[in-house]
């Protein structure tokens, strides 16, 4: 009998995802219960109880509303930090998505900003 093999995260891993549209227009996030963060691109801490794909879709959808298909998402870069490890993944996305209005179910505040602005 083979015993489960226990896997140990070492570091946190937090995933932003860089939802684009062929224009050049980015949707950022900001939180109003942490406004000293800013603006930022969506995403959220990999709890690793999915790919890390689906769960930084999932950050994505409950942030902007916007769904994404995980199989879509393009690594980006990996960072390591002290503390924590962070992962950029992108998403282009058709452009009349980014044309309607969109609504967060966290309560975050969503915006669409030309590259310029970032």
């Amino acid at each position: 009998m083979r015993s489960a093999q226990r896997v140990f995260i070492e570091k946190p891993l937090i995933a932003m995802v860089i939802i684009r549209d062929p224009t050049d227009r980015f949707v950022i996030v900001r939180n109003p219960e942490k406004p000293e963060r800013g603006w930022v691109f969506p995403g959220g801490m990999i709890l690793h109880t999915e790919s890390i794909e689906a769960e930084a879709v999932q950050h994505v959808f409950e942030e902007t509303g916007i769904l994404l298909d995980p199989q879509e998402l393009a690594s980006v870069q990996r960072r390591r930090r002290e503390k924590v490890d962070l992962i950029s993944l992108e998403a282009i996305v058709p452009t009349q998505i980014l044309n309607v209005p969109l609504r967060s179910g966290s309560g975050h505040q969503v915006r669409i900003v030309s590259r310029r602005k970032l």
